[in-house]
């Protein structure tokens, strides 16, 4: 983990103040008076003295925290400590998010090879896995996958007993072929036959199948996968490379992957890895990835996830470098105009877009929303990262009824970052950096859901009735009191959005763009329209919604004004005498307005006139 500005502070806590050596105490007491405690680091960025210094003291903390330097007390390597959290939390996870997890492991060992971390989530994963389907747990569990043959053939085991989409195994078979093809996997090395089974095999599910089947693997064709696992894993083969292909196709001379490395640990230890340098509520969700990530969101409809994207797209804007959001689903309209003002996330470094661009060389990240309306496959998008190295891509899907991403399970292998919205608000990151990240995608607001636009918080118990009142100025204020029907209080801020957007559509006589709108909202959502408006616009209402038209205009009025509380402070032996018909309150009703000065329509006309209309005598 390399220091930066970004996350010094956070290193050092994690570390704990106390625990550093004496040199490196120093030097933090000295950070945090040149930079007012991390909050203005103006000085590191003009002074090249001092960003020398910084950068020497950045450079000695990692060392310190990378090799577990000090005294007896310090505790683990923060990363390390972070996969043990991992680790421990994955007993309480279900069986398909942990075969996902693992499938994401697996590809990052095959990138990153075996390292602490992933020896440490690996081996819980599988033993998790293990309990979770009542298998014994294997002896080789810690074992690296050291060849691409060895994760095919792990990662058909892992189909035996799933329901699998005709996309998925086109995607798998595809992967086979072309590290055959790319000469990955040679005639004469481990596993080479047991890839060509897995070949074959793939091929007769693909050509028997429909658009999906349940993999039910026999028994002897798991043994002989097992055992061929097994014994890849006892012995580690020594034998010299062979320059034949499975195609037979003999080679002049063995070609070396320019992607493989081989050097000294010291020396590996010293190198410094770069990540982006998140921090807040992003950090607390993702973690820090590096460079060129990838991520997939998903959650259904009215769950949050376009929100959270474009906070997300305002954040990297803000902080990270050029952002094109690409609203193929939602396309430029006003929803997206309000999301991007209601999060206030506009920034020279934002750009939208409602088609993707076939040049992405100016942006440093791409979200797509959604890759199911764009028409993407597994392939399209190994491709569109193959064609812009270095760039993160951030896609979000659309899901099925219960709530599972729509596509095959092929699209999560490929990506570092999996974040589900599995319910309105919330947040949940089960990728590889910082597994069970969560955040509330609301919480920054900035007018609670029980206060009006001023600040006061609106409660009936806090409604005082005055004792004497005048007439046009009351009449005046009762009108200003009453309830916005945009902002019912069982719904929250997105839902509010919504109805006002309606009602805006509403105001400037744009019925048909209001009727467009509020017909695609929830029936929830939607029912908070009242009946007139909605009839107004063109709706037509049921019988019931008939029956409570007038009720539903008075649930909307403040509660003085509201009939359903005239008589909150009466007595209940003046109620009953009203129940009984001991005196008329119509008559009483006409005698207060014409006390008041009113006419039937509640104008002032004077109390003369006003005895007059309603025949009350002097």
């Amino acid at each position: 983990m390399r220091i930066t500005t970004k996350n010094y502070f956070k290193a050092v806590s994690e570390v704990g103040f106390e625990n550093l050596p004496e040199a490196l105490k120093k030097s933090h007491s000295l950070i945090e008076e040149r930079t007012d405690h991390g909050n203005d680091w103006s000085i590191y960025e003009h002074d090249a003295e001092v960003k020398r210094v910084f950068d020497l003291a950045f450079e000695k903390l990692f060392e310190f925290i990378d090799k577990k330097e000090g005294l007896s007390g310090v505790s683990d390597n923060p990363i390390i400590a972070r996969a043990k959290a991992d680790a421990a939390g994955y007993k309480d996870l279900p069986l398909d998010k942990l075969n996902m997890i693992y499938r994401l492991e697996c590809d990052a060992e095959l990138e990153d090879g075996l390292t602490d971390e992933i020896k440490i989530r690996k081996s819980a994963l599988e033993k998790a896995i293990a309990e979770k389907e009542g298998k014994a747990i294997p002896k080789e569990t810690m074992r690296q996958e050291s060849t691409i043959a060895e994760k095919f053939v792990k990662r058909f085991l892992l189909l035996d007993g799933r329901t699998t989409q005709k996309q998925e195994i086109e995607g798998f078979l595809n992967d086979v072929q072309s590290a055959i093809k790319s000469k990955k996997i040679k005639a004469d090395s481990k596993l080479s036959k047991e890839v060509q089974l897995v070949q074959t095999k793939l091929l007769s599910l693909l050509n028997t199948m429909g658009k999906s089947i349940k993999v039910v693997l026999s028994a002897a064709t798991k043994k002989q996968f097992t055992a061929a696992l097994n014994k890849e894993n006892k012995k580690p083969a020594a034998k010299k490379v062979s320059k034949k292909t499975l195609s037979g196709v003999e080679d002049k001379a063995e070609v070396v992957d320019p992607k493989q490395n081989l050097m000294n640990s010291i020396d590996f230890a010293k190198l410094h890895f770069n990540s982006i340098g998140f921090s807040g509520k992003w950090l607390d969700l993702i973690g820090d990835p590096s460079p060129g990530f990838t991520a997939m969101v998903f959650g259904r409809p009215k769950m949050g996830k376009s929100y959270l994207c474009v906070d997300f797209a305002g954040y990297l804007a803000r902080n990270h470098g050029t952002v094109l959001y690409v609203a193929n689903e939602e396309k430029l309209d006003a929803t997206l105009q309000m999301k991007l003002n209601d999060k206030d996330v506009k920034h020279e470094n934002l750009f939208v877009s409602d088609y993707l661009p076939t040049d992405l060389s100016k942006y440093q990240f791409v979200i797509l929303d959604s890759v199911n309306n764009l028409g993407l496959s597994p392939q399209d998008l190994q491709m569109l990262k193959r064609k812009n190295p270095g760039k993160s891509f951030i896609f979000i899907f659309q899901t099925t009824k219960d709530g599972k991403f729509k596509g095959a399970n092929s699209y999560q292998h490929d990506v570092d970052v999996v974040i589900e919205v599995p319910e309105r608000g919330k947040a949940v990151q089960f990728g590889r950096f910082n597994q069970g990240g969560e955040m509330s995608i609301f919480d920054d607001a900035s007018v609670g859901e029980s206060e009006d636009l001023n600040g006061v918080r609106k409660s009936r118990k806090n409604l005082e009735v005055p004792k004497k009142v005048s007439n046009v100025d009351t009449m005046k204020k009762k009108q200003k009191q009453e309830v916005d029907w945009t902002e019912p209080k069982h719904l929250n801020h997105s839902d509010w959005r919504d109805l006002k957007l309606v009602k805006k559509y509403y105001d400037e006589g744009d019925f048909k763009q209001a009727m467009n709108y509020a017909s695609r909202l929830e029936t929830i959502v939607r029912e908070e329209i009242p009946p007139k408006i909605w009839v107004e616009i063109g709706g037509e209402l049921t019988q019931s919604g008939k029956d409570r038209m007038m009720s539903k205009d008075y649930e909307n009025r403040a509660d003085d004004i509201n009939p359903r509380f005239i008589f909150s402070t009466t007595s209940t032996a003046l109620l009953v005498e009203a129940l009984r018909g001991d005196f008329d309150l119509k008559q009483l009703v006409r005698r207060e307005l014409a006390n008041r000065g009113l006419n039937t329509e509640g104008n002032w006309v004077g109390f003369d006139k006003a005895a007059q209309i309603h025949k009350i005598k002097k």
